[in-house]
């Protein structure tokens, strides 16, 4: 089983944005060291969920993790839910 402390970013998607702002969601995560190649904190990752989600741009921001191409590999979803009518 992967565990935080020795897994590595194999792979960051977004999902659910049609127009993905990039100027908001990068340096975020960039902030919390959340890049492909990076070791995996599983409490940066949380945080920059809740840091998303305080940006008021989105409705919801949750987190998917799942096992990578190599058993020291995760790979993250991030899955956002887009405000209605705005």
């Amino acid at each position: 089983m992967v565990t935080g402390e020795s897994a590595t970013l194999g792979a960051v998607e977004l999902r659910g944005l049609v127009d993905t702002p990039v100027d908001v969601v990068e340096p975020v995560l960039a902030a919390h060291g959340i890049f492909v190649g990076a070791p995996f904190d599983s409490r940066e990752v949380f945080t920059a969920v809740r840091e998303l989600y305080e940006t008021g741009y989105f409705a919801s921001v949750s987190r998917n993790l799942r096992a990578g191409i190599s058993p020291d590999q995760i790979d993250l979803i991030i899955l956002f839910e887009e405000k209605r009518g705005e």
